[in-house]
Parts: C-alpha cells; sequence; structure tokens
C-alpha cells in the first residue's frame, strides 16, 4: 500500500435505554497502528510462522529480516490511542 494511501473507518455504535434511567458512559478506545514496510514484512512472516508452528504439513517459513550477516529487523512502529466517549 503506498504511503500517501488514506483510509477512511466509519464506526457506529447503537444502542437503546428503554428504563428511562441515565445510563454510564461508555468508553470505546481504538488503537491505531503505523508501521514501516520492514516492520510489516517481519510481523507478517512471524505470523506466518506461529500460524504454521503445530502444522506437520506446513512447508517452513522463515522470519524475514533486513540485518545482512545476522538477523532481526530495522523498522519502524508508531501506534496511537483514540478514546472516545459515548
Amino acid at each position: 500500500m503506498p504511503s500517501n494511501c488514506k483510509i477512511k473507518i466509519h464506526l457506529s455504535i447503537q444502542g437503546s435505554n428503554s428504563f428511562k434511567t441515565k445510563a454510564p458512559t461508555a468508553l470505546t478506545e481504538v488503537k491505531i497502528i503505523r508501521c514501516g514496510e520492514n516492520a510489516f514484512k517481519y510481523l507478517r512472516s512471524t505470523a506466518r510462522a506461529i500460524q504454521n508452528e503445530n502444522d506437520p504439513f506446513a512447508e517452513p517459513s522463515p522470519t524475514w529480516n533486513n540485518i545482512k550477516n545476522g538477523y532481526g529487523i530495522f523498522g519502524l512502529y508508531i501506534s496511537e490511542v483514540q478514546v472516545f466517549t459515548f
């Protein structure tokens, strides 16, 4: 996905208060994660390796890395938490 791509997510939460009492405030926490290409490839390959771990018929899935003559990655990971009150 290109780095200048925008994604819109619409979230709709509906409820009713049939007893006509004041309902407690509801909090919804949304965590937005953005990672660079290197971190994405590493996380995807790690998830595949874990998924195939106990499957005797799966082919070996090596974990992706970008360190020459070594193991691991150099990558970016950013997360942001938004709390919405209803």
